[in-house]
Order: C-alpha cells, then structure tokens, then sequence
C-alpha cells in the first residue's frame, strides 16, 4: 500500500520499477489483487539468521539481474545490506521507532533514511523528517476514496485486528488476546464484530473472520464504528478514515503517541479488560461528525506522502550532500 500509487505515478514518468516480495501474512495475494507484478523472494524459514542470509542472498540475484540505479523499501534491512554491498543508493521510509533490533542492523547501512516527524527514537544524520505519517500514502484523500465502495456490512459493526507479535521487534511485548476477544463480544453483542487475524482463530470465532478480499479492508474499516487492535498500522489507517481506535499494546509507538496526544482518536492500554472496556465506552461516546471532523484535521495538518516518497526518489541526488532536518513543504 506505501507504494502503490508512487508506483503508478512513477511509471506515469517513464521511470522503470521493480517489486520484489517476500512470503508475509497477506502481501502476495494484496500485489496480486492489485495488479502489481512482482519478483517473489524465498527464503529458509529455519531460524532469524537462515532467513536473513537466504533472503539477502536471493536478493542479491535479483539486483544483479535486474540491475536497478537505485533501492528503497519500509523498513529496508535487506536492501540496506545488499545494495550497501553492491554500491546501490538506498533509500528506507520506515516508521518503526519501536523496532530497536531491527533498525540497528539496517540504518547504518543505509543512503538517506526518510522518518514521520514524530519520530520518537535516536536517528543517524543522513535522514529526513516529514511532517505526515506513512499510511497517508494511501489514505490520503488524493488517493482514498471513502465512497468508492459500498458498505459491505449493514449492521453496524466493530473491527478487530489480532497480528500474530513473530516480528522481530514484538519480542517481549504484548497485545490482545482470545479470551479478551470473546468478552468484547459478549459484551457489545448489540455490534456485529469482524476479525481480521494473522493467527488462526479458534472455532468458537471462526464465523468471525474477515473473508473478503484483502484490498477491501480498508473500506471495511471506514465504515465501522469502532476499531480494536494490536496493529499501530491499522490504528492509524482508522484515525485517518475517521474511526476511533482503541490500540491494545505495550509498545510505545511515536505515531500512536502523536495522534492520542493531539487528536484523541485513538486511546491506548494493555490487554487488561477493564481498562479495554473504560476505552471501548469513551470511544463510542464520539460522535460521527465529530470523528469525522478530527479526520479533516489530520489530513488538514499533514502532507501528500506520495508526492514526497516520489520526490525523494527521484531527487535523491539532491539530498547527498546537504540533508535538511525536517521535509514539510511537499
């Protein structure tokens, strides 16, 4: 979704691309529901050192095939060791000031590293801070449509998003849980509730499950009355469609921190109940129009993403030499 409409933006220019991908949660089947072709990347799934070996191995092939001026990526630790190695520009956009591990084995590799304002961790000096956040590349109102479809649910109804915590930086952090669940749903039984997870829901909430089509998720979101989840992403895509969002985490995250902060929209707390249903009863007290008012303000407040993710890449030459500390004016 951060790329897709640089994609077409940058083929709009005669700028030659190309996708690779690896084989996480949803991401092959949402290129191909988007039409987007890419070069699959495998990888040995036997441990966190064969996998990173094996995908920056095959990647290597991959660039020295395709033969690329430039790379960038979200989050960018592959593209970061490879092209460091080859000598090929890399560009990272990533958010996750929360991924310490993560972020430690991949910015000092990197070209120029492009961060949301908010920010909230240590940064090399080659890096740049615009003022939005990385799910505006496609929420955007340039780019989102929130009538383009129909609403796919009658009733109204709750989202819940359940990630499966196997990333890297989920070590030791914490976020809802079945149990949880099953009480949010008895006791706002009066909702209909979807839930869209990375782990297998047990059979009691099988019926529950989203089954539609991945890139329809976010229409999905923009019509619920209430988000829960442990995915920042989708805590953030709910603030931007104007849904309020109750985010179940222990992390600390600059963008969640930001948004809770000057907007209210979203609120956060542990996997404990109580503390969830206080959230649940305060989020539900917001009026549409007022949510929906918060939602100008953000996008009020905030800049086109995608034309800065383009900027950055074709300009780069641009920022080698002098890297201004914050980007705004795109």
């Amino acid at each position: 979704h951060f790329f897709k409409n640089a994609l077409l933006q940058l083929k709009k220019n005669n700028i030659c691309t190309v996708v690779t991908c690896r084989d996480k949660d949803c991401t092959r089947t949402l290129l191909a529901e988007l039409g987007i072709e890419s070069i699959y990347i495998p990888e040995i799934k036997v441990n966190a050192a064969t996998q990173l070996i094996s995908r920056n191995f095959n990647l290597f092939r991959i660039i020295k095939k395709e033969k690329p001026t430039l790379l960038t990526a979200v989050g960018g630790t592959f593209i970061a060791h490879v092209g460091g190695l080859l000598s090929i520009p890399r560009v990272i956009f990533y958010d996750g000031d929360n991924a310490t591990f993560q972020n430690a084995i991949t910015y000092p590799f990197a070209s120029l590293i492009v961060v949301p304002q908010c920010y909230q961790k240590p940064l090399p000096k080659n890096h740049i801070r615009y003022l939005g956040f990385q799910e505006l590349a496609y929420l955007h109102p340039h780019y989102f449509n929130r009538n383009f479809k129909k609403n796919l649910i009658q009733s109204p109804y709750i989202l819940i998003r359940h990630v499966a915590h196997q990333a890297n930086h989920d070590i030791g952090h914490r976020g809802l849980n079945f149990e949880i669940i099953r009480k949010m749903i008895s006791k706002y039984s009066h909702y209909t509730f979807i839930i869209s997870s990375e782990k297998t829901l047990p059979k009691d909430l099988e019926k529950y499950n989203f089954k539609g089509l991945k890139n329809d998720l976010h229409a999905v979101i923009t019509h619920a009355t209430l988000y829960i989840g442990d995915s920042p992403t989708m805590a953030i895509e709910a603030a931007l469609l104007g849904v309020p969002g109750c985010f179940v985490s222990t992390h600390s995250c600059g963008n969640i921190n930001n948004i809770m902060s000057k907007y209210g929209i979203i609120k956060q707390c542990h996997a404990n109940w109580m503390s969830i249903e206080n959230i649940i009863n305060a989020l539900l007290n917001l009026t549409r129009a007022k949510c929906l008012k918060i939602m100008s303000e953000i996008h009020r407040d905030h800049i086109d993403v995608t034309a800065m993710i383009i900027h950055c890449l074709t300009h780069y030459n641009d920022f080698k030499d002098q890297i201004p500390s914050c980007y705004t004016n795109i």
